[in-house]
């Protein structure tokens, strides 16, 4: 929305990105993203719109998607992993655990924006994924 890449780059970073996971395993149902910005953005993106962060819009458009699949997705089982508080607040809203990965380059989920609670606190991508894992063993889900 603000002119730093097109949505096809931005899709073909996540296609990049995408790949490299399942090389490791990982494997997304999706990919949601939001280049809205109330006041930042350029042209048609400069809204106010349900899907920006902390609002939960992306989350709730997940769900209807995958119902739409046959498969319900359990938010109180469910994860966001991010770095700012804009994440964990949402996280938070959607009844989901909020995992903070602390970045070198981030603000560590200190940016004060919002008040969120984190479940837990990453040092990186792996740590959160191992947290999530050891969660889903002990729920047994």
């Amino acid at each position: 929305g603000r002119g730093y890449y097109t949505e096809q780059q931005f899709q073909q970073y996540m296609d990049h990105m995408t790949g490299l996971l399942a090389h490791e395993g990982v494997q997304f149902d999706a990919v949601y993203h939001c280049p809205h910005h109330p006041e930042k953005a350029l042209g048609d993106y400069c809204i106010d719109c349900p899907c920006r962060k902390p609002k939960t819009g992306m989350i709730d458009q997940a769900c209807r998607d995958m119902l739409v699949k046959g498969v319900e997705i359990d938010l109180a089982n469910s994860f966001v992993i991010g770095d700012k508080t804009d994440d964990g607040k949402m996280g938070n809203s959607a009844g989901c655990a909020s995992i903070l990965v602390q970045c070198p380059s981030g603000n560590q989920g200190l940016d004060g924006r919002h008040s969120c609670q984190w479940d837990f606190k990453a040092i990186n991508l792996e740590d959160a994924a191992s947290w999530i894992e050891a969660q889903l063993l002990t729920r047994r889900i």
